[in-house]
């Protein structure tokens, strides 16, 4: 997954997606979430976390979990 997360067959907004939930450092979102988004990913539920995700980058959790089912074919 982190090779897809910088592959340019997907959208900015999925790569950002995926960086996020793979725990790449990003200031923003730490900030966003008040904490370092490196421990936040392994500190906390990944139902929460990915929620914390999804409203930062404006996005439902219905089409993360879409977009999450079709990146299955990478792994």
């Amino acid at each position: 997954l982190r090779e897809l997360s910088e592959s340019s067959s997907i959208s900015p907004k999925q790569r950002m997606f995926l960086q996020l939930m793979l725990g790449t450092p990003n200031e923003e979102f730490s900030g966003f979430i008040g904490s370092s988004n490196e421990d936040a990913v392994e500190e906390m539920p990944h139902g929460a976390y990915m929620k914390k995700v999804c409203q930062y980058l404006g996005v439902t959790i219905g089409s993360a979990k879409a977009f999450l089912q079709s990146t299955k074919a990478f792994l």
